[in-house]
């Protein structure tokens, strides 16, 4: 791993282990969305999942994988709704950890630039607010893409779809890529 790598993952592991009162404190609304035991950006977090689980109910699938999956909040809900065979990998074991521990999620720590699955692995692949973090952004696509078989989704903030679709130009693919 390169040191801004080796940075944003002790970074991570230090936000893992965050709790109130002896509770963890959640990065996703995983405690309801009033609770002091979660993030006060919640509300927004559950909007993006919303407009990614509607993409998500285009299609049917049965793998899944949550590439930078946090505490695995996204990754239960897919397997709840979509009743999909689901894995969540983050960077940081504590997320990993805690996504075992609160959603009973398989869940593995992982590098978005080397990760450990085989290829066209899982139907479909969600990787959300996690590739504006990474110090190569085509590698990552690019292991994105190799796990997928049919469907990848990306979600990315503030940035226009204008951005992202020059950002990920000149990756060729004959996956379906959502944006």
């Amino acid at each position: 791993m390169d040191n801004y790598t080796n940075e944003t993952k002790a970074t991570l592991e230090d936000r893992f282990i965050q709790t109130v009162d002896g509770v963890y404190f959640g990065h996703q609304p995983i405690y309801g969305y009033r609770s002091s035991k979660t993030d006060t950006s919640c509300i927004s977090r559950y909007m993006i999942t919303k407009s990614i689980l509607n993409a998500l109910n285009k299609y049917n699938f049965k793998t899944f994988a949550d590439i930078g999956g946090a505490e695995g909040y996204t990754a239960n809900i897919v397997r709840t709704l979509f009743n999909a065979d689901v894995i969540s990998t983050d960077l940081s074991e504590n997320a990993c950890r805690m996504a075992r521990e609160i959603f009973n999620i398989k869940a593995i720590p992982a590098d978005i630039h080397k990760l450990p699955f085989n290829d066209n692995e899982f139907e479909m692949v969600l990787c959300s607010e996690t590739i504006e973090h990474v110090t190569d952004y085509k590698e990552a696509v690019r292991e994105l893409l190799r796990i997928t078989k049919d469907v990848l989704v990306i979600t990315v903030p503030h940035e226009s779809e204008k951005i992202v679709a020059k950002n990920i130009a000149n990756i060729s693919t004959s996956k379906r890529l959502i944006i």
